[in-house]
């Protein structure tokens, strides 16, 4: 899998249905580089590291995570640099890192919510053996906002919360006006079965609407521009 150009010093790696691994980000200023997310496994993140590679660009030095589900955390333990989170992510991190990983520990999450079938599936297909899953805390953490100053270009990092998780962190790059925004505007999986929580849907356009951004990188569909994002959002909006 090759990586994609969104223009002048932004790629990022398209996301893959198979086994939920999402799209990671990869911003490269005059100083370092940042990746947004690490993906969901050792091999996914070497997928990205080989996607480098051919195009010549050098390891990031910190990794940015969106939010604490699996399929965006899980290959922090083979990052190479610092991995920055907000706290509630860094919690839930901590909390997973006390997780079993047998038939029946899963199977338990499973009853209690802890988890839900569509994640259960996924890990179970992205590790075979799934004694390799190691699940680590950030190196550095944030509240609400963490800024990045990459040399000439800039990422911020701020916690917004919303639809699919409440520690949905977005990125936003203002020189080149694209925001990283994780799964931030899906809806609900663990609490509302994929449904949207209107208020927080609609909190979470209202912080849209307020950043300055051109091209909006979601975790599992394609970029879009502005104009398409805020319209699918209002149309969801009405639905519910």
């Amino acid at each position: 899998m090759e990586l994609k150009k969104l223009c002048d010093n932004v790629w990022y790696l398209p996301h893959s249905e198979a086994t939920d691994r999402p799209a990671l980000g990869y911003v490269q200023g005059k100083n370092y580089a940042l990746m947004i997310d690490c993906g969901n496994s050792p091999a996914h993140l070497a997928l990205f590291r080989q996607a480098l590679a051919a195009q010549r660009l050098p390891m990031p030095r910190i990794a940015v995570i969106t939010h604490w589900h699996w399929d965006h955390s899980f290959a922090m333990c083979a990052f190479d640099g610092l991995t920055a989170a907000c706290e509630a992510t860094d919690r839930q991190l901590r909390t997973m890192q006390r997780w079993e990983w047998t038939d029946e520990a899963m199977e338990q999450r499973l009853r209690t919510g802890e988890d839900i079938a569509f994640c259960d599936t996924h890990i179970r297909l992205e590790y075979p053996h799934r004694s390799q899953i190691r699940i680590v805390p950030a190196d550095m953490t944030f509240r609400d906002t963490l800024s990045f100053d990459l040399g000439g270009l800039h990422c911020e990092a701020r916690r917004v919360g919303g639809p699919h998780s409440e520690d949905s962190v977005v990125i936003l790059i203002p020189e080149r006006r694209i925001l990283f925004a994780g799964d931030g505007h899906t809806g609900d999986f663990y609490g509302l079965d994929g449904g949207y929580d209107r208020a927080k849907l609609a909190a979470y356009m209202d912080m849209l609407r307020s950043t300055d951004f051109n091209i909006y990188v979601h975790g599992h569909v394609p970029p879009v521009s502005r104009a398409e994002i805020l319209r699918e959002l209002e149309a969801a909006l009405a639905a519910h």
